[in-house]
């Protein structure tokens, strides 16, 4: 008995480890671990390449421009080059009341200029060409001094009489037409043409040659594909025996990986035998060249599945097992570790080739372009409509094969691949996208908007290289011939305008609206007595005989939420992203110094939809703004989460500000043209991750594209800024500056200067710095947190406008953090113990600084779980309410999830904005 009790625990434990790797887990959590493993094993090796040798390489730095192209102000003509802001005048001072439409130039024959290289004295030397002169220039050629338009030869007529005249019409005179400025395709040394991480394609291998002959990428990464099965034939002709089947997984893997650049080592097949299939595994980790190895088969709980086993016999780690998806279920991501270097990486797929196929796209091609250097690895989303109707799965997702038909409207239609048994592999060939179907009861209904993945080139899709085609006008004599089914589908109505329209049955709308009905628990007898039509624009009817209230309100809440959804080509959509601070805050209210990032994790969204037939400006409420709820207790909670004032106001100061900008800068902006804006975000409140600037600068820039009004990034910082004071939000220039620059920023506040443009005080001198050399950082927050910025820098503000000194050396302190912080960031010598440090100390000082009263409870839990639960070093990446906080390996990790989870608090690694 003493021996079994002994036991117990190791047995529990056992149990414990079977469940968590037995468990299905959902595709993302699978593909975020395994990146995870990835980007902390990887090995970064590159290669110098030739530019010409480069495509489907990945470019290992960034490639930044060393001189502007073009370097001279050229002609994209052969025709006439003239000084036109001096011609132009001369002509008005010489006018006729517009009789004289063609003008006389004088043609300089010496100053000709001819593509090729220029005349050694054109630049320095030659004469500067005035009114009514003109020369003679073909396309690429330097422009003589001074000239800044060329008359296409064909627009002119050469006089031949005396000296040469050539004569233009008045309306070609106009400065910049057909010429190209100096910088106009690259505008100088330093711009970063191709950034490191990209996959270079063909049109990169010409970008680079402004700028390189050579380029320093990532060496390929190299793979084995392993085929298991005693059933398995490499031929087709081998298959003539009963009972065995062509292995098409290996050939299909092999292709799959060479279409994400990576190198096959090898590609073998091993029987269903458990020395075999060791002595295959032990060859692929004895290769210190090999980094990942694919196998499919064997990977299940068959009595001959031998996966699993070899992997735990050479002490591998697995990190999941089963997928909660469909197809693809029994999928393992392991590693098995070598004497030396990173360990091995192993892909165990389904047997079945559609499984393996699915989840190779999936999982595997990620962690392959991640190997090979590619910074955004994941797979391209889109929305479709559904041709028809399909069956959910109430267990797992489904990852529907589908093609595309892009003729068909403004979304392209789905429509299945036929028959989805995962041995089909036929429905993998003509497969364009992975419709992504939610596990759960029913079906999704033809004509539902869908998500899905794109797993083909859209370039060949059917469709996808015409113009967008509009749907055909039927004559009212079609009416009669329509079937019963049709008529249900589409219908004509007349609009406000007296147009004949043709509405289509949209089901995903009514899909929405019935959405709403449920949620509040009424007219459930009234849900399949509704019809929506929409013309995919602005015209949308909806059909019921029922008398509900519930559904009335289900279709108000629908359309409603169709009055701000527009047409792609319509709208502009703008974001900005979370800002957090690494060190350095909050000195930046008070003169001081700080080094802060945006991060990809979290953003704030604008929406501008231009109404030219119209001057109104129209604001769209967004989530902060409600003005109509279901009760008190719903008010009350509306308000403690958003505050009585939402985002609308921002949007309206913003365009108040920007409209002062403007007039004080002397540009005039065209507002005959009217706009409708929305705006959206997951910024978590109260947070202190800058979510009301994050608002501010994504509408900003939604503005700065429609009027096209020319304002520099230290401009948009104060602009932003203003406009939150404007609405009485205590803004330091910490979180503005990081937002609007974007990536890592080191602010030096002790600098402030005046505005080149318009006078404004510019609060500091900024800097971007690289963090590829910074350790896993994590963010930490509350879910219910009242942090509140201006509570907490009261006491503090009033003490520094008195002068105090305790808070004047405090600010220096957190100054100088920022300077080291900085220095060892700029030269890519980042020491992870002195990092924590600095955090940690950043973190000191604010305490003794404010106190725990001002900082609050919460705010002080949420760094004390992370310092001393977890190990971790930890500060405010704001005024409060979160954290950032420095994980150097994976038990930190671990450890700082379990601690959190304890407290009920929000963790999640920050992916740092490039």
């Amino acid at each position: 008995n003493a021996t079994r009790d002994a036991l117990t625990p190791t047995r529990e434990r056992c149990d414990a480890r079977r469940a968590r790797t037995m468990a299905m887990i959902p595709v993302d959590d699978a593909l975020a671990i395994a990146l995870d493993v990835v980007a902390r094993g990887a090995r970064a090796t590159t290669t110098k390449t030739r530019v010409e040798r480069s495509a489907n390489r990945v470019s290992a730095e960034d490639v930044r421009a060393t001189t502007p192209h073009p370097a001279f102000a050229a002609s994209v003509m052969d025709g006439y080059a003239l000084n036109a802001r001096a011609s132009a005048a001369a002509m008005r001072a010489n006018d006729d009341g517009g009789a004289t439409r063609r003008w006389e130039f004088e043609i300089v024959d010496d100053e000709a200029s001819r593509a090729g290289p220029a005349k050694a004295t054109r630049d320095d030397e030659g004469r500067e060409f005035g009114a009514m002169e003109c020369a003679y220039v073909t396309t690429g050629a330097v422009l003589p001094r001074g000239c800044d338009c060329v008359v296409p030869e064909e627009a002119c007529e050469v006089v031949r009489e005396g000296s040469g005249r050539a004569r233009a019409d008045s309306s070609d005179v106009v400065s910049g037409k057909w010429t190209r400025a100096v910088g106009s395709d690259v505008r100088g040394r330093g711009e970063v043409l191709i950034a490191k991480g990209e996959r270079l394609s063909a049109y990169d291998v010409g970008v680079l040659k402004y700028a390189r002959d050579v380029v320093e990428t990532y060496e390929p990464p190299r793979v084995r594909v392993l085929s298991t099965g005693d059933e398995l034939a490499a031929s087709a002709s081998d298959v003539a025996v009963r009972g065995c089947v062509v292995d098409t997984n290996g050939p299909m893997l092999e292709a799959l990986c060479g279409e994400e650049s990576a190198e096959v080592i090898s590609r073998d097949i091993v029987r269903d035998d458990e020395a075999a299939t060791r002595a295959a595994f032990e060859m692929a980790v004895a290769d210190a060249s090999c980094d990942a190895l694919i196998t499919s088969g064997g990977a299940s709980v068959g009595d001959r599945d031998f996966v699993k086993q070899t992997i735990e016999g050479l002490g591998g780690k697995i990190y999941f097992r089963r997928l909660a998806m469909k197809p693809g279920k029994p999928t393992m991501f392991a590693t098995i570790p070598r004497a030396t270097g990173p360990p091995l990486l192993v892909f165990a797929l389904p047997g079945n080739p559609v499984s393996a196929a699915v989840t190779f796209t999936l999982i595997v091609a990620p962690c392959i372009r991640a190997l090979g250097g590619v910074r955004e690895s994941g797979l391209r989303r889109i929305h479709c409509v559904l041709d028809e109707t399909l069956r959910l799965d109430p267990e797992r997702a489904e990852y529907h094969r589908v093609t595309l038909d892009w003729t068909r409207g403004n979304l392209p239609v789905a429509r299945s691949t036929g028959a989805q048994i995962s041995s089909r592999l036929l429905s993998m060939r003509n497969a364009d996208a992975l419709i992504e179907l939610p596990r759960g009861p029913g079906v999704v209904e033809k004509g539902a908007i869908a998500s899905a993945l794109l797993i083909s080139d859209v370039r060949h899709a059917k469709g996808a290289n015409m113009e967008k085609i509009q749907w055909p006008k039927k004559s009212r004599g079609d009416e009669s011939r329509r079937s019963n089914e049709a008529l249900d589908s589409i219908v004509t109505v007349l609009d406000a305008e007296g147009s004949v329209r043709d509405l289509k049955r949209v089901v995903g709308l009514e899909e929405d609206a019935r959405r709403h009905c449920r949620a509040a628990g009424d007219c459930v007898d009234a849900l399949n007595k509704l019809r929506m039509y929409s013309d995919g624009d602005s015209t949308h009817v909806a059909v019921t005989d029922a008398q509900s209230p519930g559904l009335r309100r289900g279709i108000a809440t629908t359309l409603e939420r169709l009055r701000v959804v527009t047409p792609i080509g319509d709208v502009i959509t703008k974001r900005a992203y979370a800002r957090v601070g690494l060190v350095g805050n909050p000195s930046d209210a008070y003169g001081g110094k700080c080094v802060a990032f945006t991060i990809s994790n979290f953003f704030a969204e604008a929406s501008l939809r231009r109404t030219p037939s119209s001057k109104r400006v129209t604001f769209a409420p967004g989530p902060y703004d409600g003005n109509a709820f279901d009760s008190f207790d719903a008010l009350s909670t509306h308000v403690s989460q958003h505050g009585v004032d939402g985002g609308v106001r921002l949007l309206k100061s913003l365009c108040c500000n920007l409209m002062r900008y403007c007039e004080s800068t002397k540009q005039r902006i065209d507002t005959s043209c009217g706009f409708e804006m929305s705006y959206t975000s997951n910024i978590p409140k109260q947070t202190g991750l800058s979510g009301s600037s994050a608002i501010v600068i994504a509408a900003m820039r939604c503005l700065l594209e429609m009027y096209r009004i020319n304002i520099s990034l230290d401009d948009q910082t104060e602009l932003a800024l203003r406009v939150e004071r404007d609405v009485g939000i205590n803004a330091g220039p910490m979180d503005r500056v990081a937002q609007v620059y974007e990536g890592a920023v080191f602010m030096d506040f002790t600098k402030p200067r005046a505005s080149t443009a318009c006078g404004w005080r510019i609060h500091g001198e900024y800097t971007r710095v690289e963090t590829d050399e910074l350790p896993p950082l994590y963010l930490v927050w509350a879910k219910d947190n009242e942090s509140e910025s201006s509570r907490i820098h009261a006491d503090v503000r009033r003490r520094w406008d008195a002068g105090d000194a305790d808070v004047a050396t405090s600010m220096s302190r957190l100054a100088s953090l920022a300077d080291d912080v900085f220095k060892a960031m700029a030269t890519r010598q980042i020491n992870v113990e002195e990092l924590k440090t600095s955090i940690d100390t950043n973190f000191d000082i604010r305490r003794a600084l404010f106190g725990d009263q001002a900082l609050g409870a919460l705010n002080v839990t949420l760094v004390s779980v992370c310092r001393e639960r977890a190990g971790c070093a930890a500060k405010f990446a704001g005024s409060g309410g979160a954290c950032v906080v420095v994980c150097e390996n994976d038990d930190r990790a671990r450890a700082l999830k379990e601690a959190c989870d304890a407290h009920g608090f929000e963790v999640e690694r920050v992916v740092v904005r490039k």
